[in-house]
């Protein structure tokens, strides 16, 4: 059988958003994240689709903020997709190692109950890298989480904490 190259173009084709207008609105109370030395990453599976070691660096005493992005790498740093964002809050029972670890659950334990986080790492494991911002305010960690989806509509995320930017993404998409 021939290779259809339209045919596969078309089968992996996403809807990215670029609400540039949005961008604009960013709060500058949370410019801090835009220090990029306070920002770790991390490519989420090893080449052989072992869990990638450095994810051990995750500090196991804070929350924080977490977001997985695509990228091939071929043009360093200039091919990222952001995908998802995520928070965790710092619990005695939760802090942002523990949360980040358990989307490997997510994966290997075949849970269905969120299939479109499965669904991203089924389809862009090889390609995909996680980056975090510790913090130790559950308050504002939650804030910025919102403030952040909100700004930057990852395509992953079911849940956009703005009912007027929300109902807008439901209409467009």
């Amino acid at each position: 059988m021939d290779y259809d190259l339209v045919d596969h173009i078309k089968n992996t084709e996403e809807k990215i958003r670029l609400p540039y207008d949005l961008w604009i609105k960013f709060d500058s109370k949370y410019d801090y994240v835009k220090n990029i030395s306070k920002w770790k990453n991390f490519k989420f599976y090893n080449a052989d689709g072992s869990r990638n070691s450095l994810r051990s660096n995750i500090p196991n005493d804070k929350g924080g903020i977490y977001c997985f992005y695509v990228s091939p790498e071929i043009i360093p740093t200039c091919q990222r997709i952001l995908l998802y964002i995520g928070e965790a809050h710092i619990t005695s029972k939760q802090n942002l190692r523990k949360r980040v670890n358990e989307y490997y659950g997510y994966i290997e334990n075949k849970d269905t109950s969120r299939a479109r986080v499965k669904y991203m790492f089924n389809k862009y494991k090889k390609y995909l890298y996680c980056v975090y911002f510790p913090l130790n305010d559950n308050t504002v960690i939650q804030e910025l989480e919102d403030a952040l989806i909100i700004t930057l509509l990852p395509c992953v995320n079911n849940d956009i904490p703005d009912v007027e930017i929300s109902k807008a993404v439901k209409a467009a998409f």
